[in-house]
């Protein structure tokens, strides 16, 4: 099977509620549109445009709550993207 994007994940500021969104566009040299981060409103936006967009692979989800029990889902991860099968 091939890999696929599982969820997109957006928070409007930093510390905001993040949101799964269908779909979003990638701006180059911002990151997501909406973002905290293409918004200069992240926690490290005051470090430049470090962060403009993050990975996690859903496996390393699985395998966090496998291992610990801690199940952490629906963008309390706080990562824009998460893959599956990449």
């Amino acid at each position: 099977m091939p890999g696929f994007v599982e969820g997109i994940y957006v928070a409007r500021e930093a510390g905001a509620p993040v949101e799964r969104v269908g779909e979003v566009a990638a701006i180059e040299g911002c990151g997501l549109a909406g973002d905290r981060y293409c918004e200069g409103t992240g926690h490290w936006s005051r470090f430049g445009r470090v962060c403009q967009v993050t990975l996690i692979a859903a496996e390393d989800l699985d395998a966090i709550e496998k291992e610990t029990g801690i199940r952490v889902r629906d963008g309390e991860h706080r990562r824009n993207v998460v893959l599956r099968g990449v």
